[in-house]
C-alpha cells in the first residue's frame, strides 16, 4: 500500500456533553464504521486526556491499494484527522468528511431526542400517520415481487385443489396484476399529488424522548384535532405553514414549546418529478404518498404511460432534496426499463417451466420444496441485477452518487444491526435488492472514480453484483493490508 503523505483535519461543527461521549462512540460504530464494514480494518478505540480518539484504516473503494489513516476525536468539540497517500482520489476524501460531518449532525438532532412529523398537502385535509409499513412495501421494492409472492400461495392452494386449473388461475391473476399495478400502487397512498396540489408540507416537533412521550400522552388523543387546527387557519385559507404560526396555533391550544423546537420544510413533489421526468425521457407518473412514518419507495406499471410513483411520509421526512432526487430516479429507472413487465415475465416462465417439468416427471414433484428453495433463490439473486440498475442510472442522471449513498446510510437508522452484518446468504435472501453495504460502497466508489461513461446500465450492474458477490463469498481483501 502506499504510505500516507497528505494530512486534513477538520471539525465535525458540532458539541458533546461528556456524557454522550459513549453513545456518540456506538453511533459512529452504527452509522458509519458498520455499513463500510469490509472496507474498514484495525479499528481501535483509545482513551485520551480529553475523551477518546477511533482510529481504523479505511480502503478507497474505487482503488483498494490505496487507503486513508482516520482518527475521529471525541471530545466535547469533536474533531477528525485523515492521513493518506497523495494520490488518492479528492472525491473519496471529499466523501469521507462528507459522511463523517453528517453522522455527527444526525446525531446531534436525535441523540436524546425524538421528532413527531406532521405532513401536509396543500388543499387537501390532514390525515394521521402510522407508524406500522404495508407489508407489499420495501426500500425501493420497485418490482411488486412480493405482491407476486402473495398471489403465488393462492395459486398453490389452487395447485393441489386441481393442478388443471393451476395454470389457468396462475395466468388470470398474474394478468390482472399486471395490467392494474399502477392502481394497486396508487391506491396504496392516501395523498394524490398533482399540479394543483404540489406543496408537500412536513412539521416536525423536536423535544428529548421524555418530553415526547409526555406529549404524545398528554395530547395523543388530540394530535388529529392538532393537525386539523394547523389545516384550518394555515393551507384552508390559501397560506403556506410557517413556525411562528405553528407555535401561534399550539400556543392556543395550550402547548407550549420554543420556536427553536419547529422546522417546517417544504418540498415542491410535483415539480421535482417532473424535472426528473424530463431528464428520463419518461411521461409523468401519476404520484402518492403513503401514510408511513417509515422511509420507503415504490414504482410500479407495464409502461412508462402507465405508471404511479409511491412515497412514503416518513422518506420526505429524512432525505433532503439532493438524496430525494436520486431515489426518485431509481424509481424512474424502473418505470423507463420497465422492470415490473420483466420480472412479471421471468418469474410467469418459471412458474410456466415448472409445471411442465413436473407434469413430464411427476416423481420430481416430492422434491418440491427444494426446489422452490433454489428457483425463488436464483429468482431473487436475478432481480437484484435491475436494482443495481436502477440505482447505477439514477446515479448517472441525477450527477448524485454521493446523494444515494447519503440516502441509504440514513435507512440504516431504521434497520437493526443484524441485518447491516455482512453476510454471503444475504445475496441469496428473497429480497430483489442487493445487500445495502453493497449499494453504499458502490455508490461510494462512482463518486470516487467519477462518472465514467456506461454504455449499458444493466449489463454493468450484473457485472457488479457478481464482483460484490465473489468479493464477500471469497472474503477478498485488498492486497498488501
Amino acid at each position: 500500500m502506499n504510505i500516507p503523505s497528505e494530512h486534513t483535519r477538520f471539525s465535525l461543527e458540532v458539541e458533546l456533553d461528556p456524557s454522550q461521549f459513549d453513545k456518540f462512540l456506538n453511533f459512529i460504530e452504527e452509522y458509519y464504521i458498520l455499513p463500510k464494514v469490509s472496507l474498514i480494518f484495525r479499528h481501535i478505540i483509545e482513551e485520551s486526556i480529553e475523551g477518546y480518539v477511533v482510529k481504523f484504516i479505511e480502503i478507497c473503494p474505487a482503488y483498494p491499494q490505496l487507503y486513508a489513516q482516520i482518527f475521529i476525536h471525541v471530545t466535547t468539540r469533536p474533531y477528525v484527522e485523515i492521513y493518506y497517500p497523495s494520490t488518492c482520489p479528492s472525491q473519496w476524501i471529499a466523501s469521507i468528511v462528507y459522511h463523517l460531518k453528517r453522522t455527527a449532525q444526525i446525531f446531534a438532532k436525535t441523540e436524546g431526542n425524538a421528532v413527531l412529523s406532521l405532513l401536509f398537502v396543500t388543499g387537501k385535509p390532514p390525515i394521521m400517520e402510522k407508524l406500522k409499513t404495508p407489508r407489499s412495501l420495501g426500500l425501493f421494492s420497485d418490482s411488486m415481487i412480493m405482491l407476486y409472492m402473495f398471489t403465488y400461495f393462492i395459486i398453490l392452494l389452487a395447485f393441489f385443489a386441481n393442478p388443471m386449473l393451476a395454470p389457468i388461475v396462475f395466468v388470470v391473476v398474474q394478468l390482472f396484476i399486471l395490467f392494474n399495478a399502477d392502481k394497486i400502487v396508487y391506491s396504496m397512498g392516501k395523498w394524490k399529488i398533482t399540479d394543483e396540489h404540489n406543496i408537500v408540507q412536513l412539521v416536525k416537533i423536536v423535544t428529548r424522548y421524555r418530553d415526547l412521550q409526555w406529549f404524545l400522552h398528554t395530547y395523543g388523543d388530540s394530535i388529529t384535532e392538532i393537525k386539523q387546527a394547523i389545516y384550518e387557519r394555515t393551507i384552508a385559507l390559501g397560506e403556506l405553514i410557517t413556525p411562528p404560526r405553528v407555535l401561534e396555533i399550539l400556543e392556543d391550544i395550550g402547548i407550549n414549546i420554543e420556536i427553536r423546537q419547529l422546522e417546517v420544510r417544504n418540498i415542491d413533489l410535483y415539480r421535482l418529478v417532473s424535472i426528473l421526468a424530463a431528464k428520463f425521457k419518461a411521461h409523468m407518473p401519476k404520484i402518492a404518498i403513503a401514510n408511513v412514518l417509515l422511509p420507503n419507495a415504490a414504482a410500479a406499471g407495464i409502461s412508462h404511460k402507465r405508471s404511479t410513483l409511491l412515497i412514503t411520509s416518513g422518506l420526505l421526512g429524512i432525505c433532503d432534496e439532493g438524496e430525494l432526487e436520486v431515489i426518485v430516479g431509481h424509481e424512474f429507472s424502473h418505470i423507463k426499463g420497465r422492470d415490473p413487465l420483466f420480472l412479471f415475465s421471468l418469474f410467469i416462465g418459471e412458474f410456466a417451466l415448472r409445471f411442465l417439468v413436473f407434469s413430464i416427471f411427476p416423481f420430481l414433484i416430492q422434491l418440491w420444496l427444494l426446489y422452490f428453495l433454489a428457483i425463488f433463490s436464483l429468482l431473487f439473486f436475478f432481480a437484484k441485477f435491475f436494482e443495481a440498475k436502477a440505482d447505477l442510472e439514477a446515479i448517472y442522471i441525477s450527477g448524485k452518487p454521493r446523494e444515494l449513498a447519503s440516502a441509504l446510510r440514513k435507512f440504516t437508522i431504521f434497520m437493526p444491526p443484524r441485518k447491516l452484518r455482512r453476510s454471503v446468504i444475504k445475496w441469496f435472501s428473497w429480497d430483489p435488492h442487493p445487500p445495502l453495504w453493497f449499494r453504499i460502497e458502490r455508490a461510494e466508489e462512482y463518486a470516487a472514480k467519477g462518472l465514467k461513461p456506461v454504455k449499458h446500465f444493466l449489463l454493468r450492474s450484473v457485472i457488479d453484483v457478481v464482483k460484490g458477490l465473489f468479493r464477500d463469498l471469497f472474503k477478498i481483501k485488498p492486497k498488501n493490508m
